[in-house]
């Protein structure tokens, strides 16, 4: 078996392809002009290595399980189609199909604007996917119709949709996103329906499990500015960060999380600095959510409850922080319906910290106000360390008037901040 590669100077090379032969490196655009043209001279096992540029197409790896990477980075290796979206993978790709180290910006489509996943299962590596819009309704940035995709590392920022998913829209399937970093997205509406899901909407059942990252500064005129479970499904994250959403529209909730139904399993997670016009700044439910290790600060609701409006099955809160969040009703948390067990957790600075029926499952904290404010300690957890660094960075740009990284109070989490935070690095005074 052989086939050809084109060489350098545009001479085509016959090459043995051999069950033992190594894998071929293809180079844009040394040999080839564009990358989709090496996409589809290649094979199995071989890498596609891309040179800094702006490509004006879209790409489609065919069913191929190839990688096709970036040789300087996201920041000039850039995919702006003309006209479409900038990365299809709907022909059965495995993990081993991947897409590392480029900015996909520009597209346009139905449903995922700058990507879709369909029956499918690439890695897609610290790409940037940023400024596409959705066409139709759904998944401003990335449309996920199937499969067990992976994003390590990756950016999805400024991209828009009329009703579902500013950032990310997921229809089923289980992704994964590691270390991802979703922000700045938007959900506008389309005149008929408000919008939901600013950064992320899950439906038909859909499994999203998320390690790490962020999900901050999107926007959602209906429920949901971060993000939105629409039907049953399973949102599992540790160590991921939920700040700075907002949902816009008159009597909207869940400025941070809105969970419609499924199960939401958060630990050691951040929501902090959400609002919402309705009910739940923070987190609003009908589902069965659980928060172990988390923070909940300084979400805030002018019409409702501010850090979370419980409705439906049991919830549990362990080992968590509740603190500084406000409402017009409610501050802390209110449980309209069903069990909510509550153990090892410190509620202040709510005004009324817990409201309705719960169970109380023993060591727990409760205070009108919050111990002394400690300078530099973004994350409230009594140490400024690397953590707070990572707040600050999750938070920065405008953030409004409540926001706990904003320590020079001026309604932007910038360098004078960080600098504040270097300057009281340690354990805060008096813990």
């Amino acid at each position: 078996m052989s086939r050809t590669i084109v060489g350098a100077a545009g001479v085509s090379l016959w090459v043995s392809l051999c069950p033992f032969a190594s894998a071929a490196v293809l180079a844009v655009p040394s040999q080839y002009r564009s990358i989709q043209a090496a996409i589809n001279a290649s094979v199995a096992g071989d890498t596609i290595e891309v040179g800094p540029g702006i490509y004006s197409e879209s790409l489609n790896f065919g069913g191929r399980a190839i990688t096709v990477r970036s040789t300087a980075g996201a920041s000039t290796t850039i995919v702006d189609p003309v006209n479409g979206r900038c990365f299809t993978a709907n022909g059965f790709e495995t993990a081993a199909a991947r897409l590392e180290g480029f900015t996909l910006r520009g597209g346009g489509a139905d449903n995922g604007g700058g990507v879709y996943v369909e029956s499918s299962s690439p890695t897609i590596v610290n790409c940037v996917i940023t400024g596409n819009a959705s066409t139709g309704y759904s998944g401003g940035g990335v449309y996920v119709a199937s499969g067990s995709s992976r994003f390590v590392g990756c950016t999805v920022s400024l991209n828009t949709c009329s009703l579902y998913g500013g950032g990310i829209h997921v229809a089923g399937g289980a992704p994964v996103f590691e270390n991802c970093n979703v922000f700045g997205n938007t959900v506008t509406g389309n005149g008929f329906s408000a919008g939901y899901g600013g950064g992320l909407y899950m439906a038909n059942g859909a499994s999203v499990t998320l390690l790490g990252g962020s999900m901050s500064g999107n926007t959602a005129n209906g429920g949901g500015g971060g993000v939105l479970m629409g039907s049953s499904g399973t949102l599992t994250a540790s160590g991921w960060q939920v700040t700075g959403n907002s949902s816009t529209g008159q009597g909207s909730q869940g400025g941070g999380i809105y969970a419609g139904s499924g199960t939401v399993q958060l630990t050691g997670c951040t929501v902090a600095s959400n609002t919402a016009v309705g009910s739940g700044g923070g987190i609003s439910s009908n589902s069965a959510v659980s928060l172990s290790d988390c923070t909940v600060d300084f979400n805030s609701s002018s019409e409702g409850v501010g850090a979370w409006l419980k409705s439906g099955p049991t919830c549990w809160v362990q080992g968590t922080r509740i603190r500084n969040n406000s409402g017009a009703s409610v501050g802390g948390i209110m449980n309209n319906s069903g069990n909510l067990s509550v153990s090892t957790s410190q509620f202040c600075g709510n005004a009324t910290n817990l409201s309705g029926p719960w169970t109380n499952g023993g060591g727990n904290q409760f205070s009108d106000q919050c111990a002394p404010y400690c300078p530099g300690d973004a994350d409230g957890d009594s140490q400024v360390n690397a953590e707070d660094i990572t707040r600050i960075l999750s938070d920065w740009g405008i953030c409004g008037s409540s926001c706990g990284s904003d320590f020079n109070t001026d309604g932007i989490v910038n360098g004078a901040d960080l600098t504040y935070v270097l300057s009281q690095w340690g354990p805060c005074p008096g813990w």
